[in-house]
């Protein structure tokens, strides 16, 4: 059970999430990485993601109900690599 204090910052929810739920899902639930995509289709109301390992099979309601999501973690995400990125490329001229 998660038990969160709604008035702490909203940094402090999410670590507190990740602690209590990322590792329930991890013994839960195998982890596939994708690196890559290498064939995306669309057949019966379903997407179909295509990657070495195998095939990830999204309901297109499901996936475009979670799609604004998808992308506010896609885009933070990326942004923080590409902070961090510079951040070494800047101590590297130092």
């Amino acid at each position: 059970m998660v038990v969160a204090d709604y008035g702490a910052p909203l940094k402090s929810i999410i670590n507190q999430l990740k602690l209590n739920i990322m590792p329930q899902l991890k013994e839960e639930n195998e982890i596939t990485y994708v690196h890559e995509v290498q064939c995306i289709g669309a057949s019966d109301g379903e997407i179909y993601l295509s990657h070495e390992g195998g095939t990830i099979v999204f309901n297109t309601t499901t996936l475009l109900a979670d799609l604004p999501t998808i992308v506010r973690l896609v885009k933070r995400e990326y942004a923080n690599e590409l902070d961090r990125v510079t951040n070494d490329l800047k101590q590297e001229d130092e």
